[in-house]
């Protein structure tokens, strides 16, 4: 492994992630397993371990940017819900395990990084372009993250 920080008589960069996805079905199992999550987490009302992981939940520069895969599980281990756990689980080692292909780390992205971020805003603030997105769509994520933004 490379050591942290910036290589020698290199410009310091600021910290980002990158990552290559796997596009055909494994996207169309991941709409369909976030979807199931997400109204798992609503029907159970689990607001305090959305709201915790939220907090969480690795961010980036912007903090209503954060690692999905790190969400999930801090969500679900949270979770009173046992299906919710299970449901979590398979979501986050899935995206982790087998949609994200190539993962890296540049600057001071922490650890969490799994290379799938989603919108999640913890302020009053919600970027209403966000509903125009397929991905929020078909995944149930752009409902999730509005009803997620109402916790305080």
């Amino acid at each position: 492994p490379r050591p942290a920080g910036p290589a020698p008589n290199m410009p310091t960069v600021l910290p980002f992630a990158f990552a290559s996805w796997k596009l055909a079905s494994p996207s169309l199992l991941a709409r369909s397993m976030t979807a199931a999550w997400t109204a798992a987490v609503r029907s159970a009302g689990e607001t305090a371990a959305v709201k915790s992981a939220r907090t969480s939940a690795q961010h980036y520069t912007n903090a209503d940017n954060k690692d999905m895969s790190h969400f999930v599980q801090l969500a679900s281990e949270g979770a009173q819900n046992a299906g919710v756990r299970q449901q979590g689980k398979a979501l986050s080692d899935f995206i982790a395990g087998e949609l994200v292909l190539v993962m890296g780390r540049v600057g001071g992205v922490g650890p969490a990084t799994r290379g799938l971020t989603v919108y999640l805003p913890e302020g009053s603030f919600f970027d209403n372009d966000y509903d125009s997105l397929v991905w929020g769509k078909v995944s149930g994520w752009g409902s999730f993250a509005r009803w997620a933004q109402a916790i305080r």
